[in-house]
């Protein structure tokens, strides 16, 4: 990272925000997706962490079933990881500059909306689109691959109660995303982690640098 970067910005980085989902899938269960929570009246365990934000919860691209891998659970926030990102970033002293929400796979650079077709105000979206072009070209001088871009709904699929969305909707983060890394499988092979860090960290350093030269 750039010295200049470093001594502009707090950094905070999540490495693994679904912890016992993330712990269950080197279990029985090698692709397991949603957290571990139970759900009253059911055997089905879990809510998808990324269907249960606020902005568009429950919406479509989100299911009430609870055996389904989109279960947007019982209420926005009712999955306590997420309840806690969210009183981290509502209580945040001083500006959040960028909030980017990192997934796998792809290769995918979103910004707002996923519950919706319809694109954030223009002024919001020429501004994060300006910061996606620049961050997809990042990535493309890494490795040669390049990354669709544009809003999640119109880019990969309809999604509602997804982080971004409540980044930017509730807590007014401009720029906020979500990032899928390049890859055709949630589990690729060893090889592809170096390839595939370097181009993220180009894209999120041109990411970090034009978001420096906005405010």
């Amino acid at each position: 990272m750039d010295t200049n970067l470093l001594q502009y910005y707090n950094w905070v980085i999540v490495p693994v925000l679904n912890v016992d989902g993330y712990s269950f899938s080197h279990t029985t269960t090698r692709l397991w997706r949603k957290n571990r929570q139970p759900n009253s009246g059911s055997t089905c365990v879990g809510t998808d962490l990324n269907r249960n934000f606020a902005v568009g919860w429950s919406g479509p691209g989100a299911s009430p079933d609870k055996c389904s891998e989109t279960y947007y659970g019982t209420s926005e926030f009712s999955g306590p990881e997420i309840a806690r990102e969210r009183d981290f970033i509502t209580n945040w002293q001083g500006t959040v500059a960028c909030y980017a929400d990192i997934h796998a796979y792809g290769g995918y650079f979103m910004s707002p909306w996923g519950y919706t077709y319809s694109d954030p105000p223009p002024v919001d979206y020429a501004e994060m689109d300006t910061l996606m072009v620049a961050s997809v070209a990042a990535i493309r001088a890494i490795n040669g691959r390049s990354y669709l871009y544009g809003s999640v709904a119109n880019t990969i699929y309809q999604a509602s109660g997804g982080s971004n969305d409540w980044a930017y909707g509730d807590r007014k983060v401009i720029p906020a995303f979500a990032l899928e890394c390049s890859g055709t499988s949630f589990t690729p092979p060893t090889s592809s982690i170096l390839p595939v860090g370097r181009e993220v960290y180009a894209g999120i350093k041109a990411l970090a640098n034009n978001v420096n030269a906005r405010l």
